[in-house]
């Protein structure tokens, strides 16, 4: 048996506090500056005497950032956030870090980490979900993907109910002002995805309702199929079938019941700027959803790794 990154950093370790640390995200600030984030999460108690604190769905999450200067030897705490599930990264001169409380939140840095901006809100009165996943940059833009719930009254997991929603940005712009992002059309997988017509390949794997899931052994629950947790990429390759040069492609964890497959969806940039999620579909005419992916009902990470 290898064991993999045996050499590593401890950055935090909620443990000490009583709470629960997850959600890691990273990005490379100015000089070999490294920015790294997390969130902590438990009872009200344990963070109680804490500033920066999300309320949501009855518990309590705080944002942390982190910066090394030592190439990740050591690093120190310099911020909190009232937010979760953010993702640090750097566009232009300023590091920003975007998450959500219910509604989209985001912070700013132009001293490259140091101190940070009040949260920012981009929404209003919305409800939304996502993971640390990547972030895209092309010709002086970003993208990235946060997902939008519908209000639904599911009780237990709710995947059923997300749409995959693209972000574009332009690097020379206030990215704490909603006006300085393109949002694509909302696309939720209840409506993108009809499981009475899904067939011949096991999914949806245990039969559930879409208001709530169903006991399939003592303590262990399913939930109705759905999508998350999304990744965006830009296919280069000429040859591929799902080349085209407008188009960007977003690969979701699938919430299937099963293993081995992840979700798709595609987006479309139009010429008056506007952007349209949608399906795929493949040489026969046939829409696609689901790709043979292991692990692909996990949450994964997709990077870029260009020849060298």
């Amino acid at each position: 048996m290898e064991i993999l990154a045996n050499d590593f950093v401890r950055i935090e370790d909620g443990t000490a506090e009583g709470l629960f640390c997850y959600s890691p995200g990273i990005c490379m600030g100015a000089d070999g500056r490294i920015v790294a984030t997390c969130e902590v999460s438990g009872k009200a108690s344990a963070l109680e005497n804490m500033k920066a604190v999300c309320h949501r769905y009855g518990g309590v999450s705080q944002g942390r950032i982190f910066i090394s200067d030592d190439k990740g030897k050591t690093f120190k705490k310099v911020h909190e956030f009232p937010f979760m599930h953010a993702r640090p990264f750097r566009c232009g001169r300023r590091l920003y870090v975007l998450g959500h409380c219910s509604d989209l939140m985001i912070i700013a840095s132009d001293d490259n980490g140091m101190t940070w901006s009040a949260p920012s809100r981009l929404t209003d009165g919305e409800d939304w979900h996502q993971a640390p996943a990547n972030v895209h940059f092309e010709d002086g833009r970003v993208y990235i993907v946060m997902e939008k719930r519908k209000p639904m009254g599911i009780t237990g997991w709710m995947v059923n109910n997300i749409a995959p929603v693209t972000m574009r940005g332009s690097a020379d712009c206030d990215l704490l002002n909603r006006d300085n992002w393109t949002f694509a059309s909302e696309l939720y997988f209840h409506e993108a995805v009809r499981k009475e017509r899904l067939e011949y390949f096991g999914v949806p794997f245990y039969w559930t309702t879409p208001e709530t899931y169903v006991e399939i052994a003592p303590g262990r629950a399913c939930a109705e199929i759905g999508w998350l947790e999304t990744n965006i990429v830009r296919l280069h390759d000429e040859r591929h079938y799902f080349h085209n040069k407008g188009t960007l492609h977003l690969f979701m964890r699938a919430h299937t019941g099963m293993t081995g497959y992840a979700a798709m969806a595609k987006v479309v940039e139009k010429d008056d700027g506007t952007m349209e999620t949608m399906i795929e579909e493949v040489p026969s005419g046939r829409k696609i959803v689901y790709v043979p992916l292991p692990g692909g009902q996990m949450k994964f990470h997709i990077l870029f790794d260009a020849e060298t």
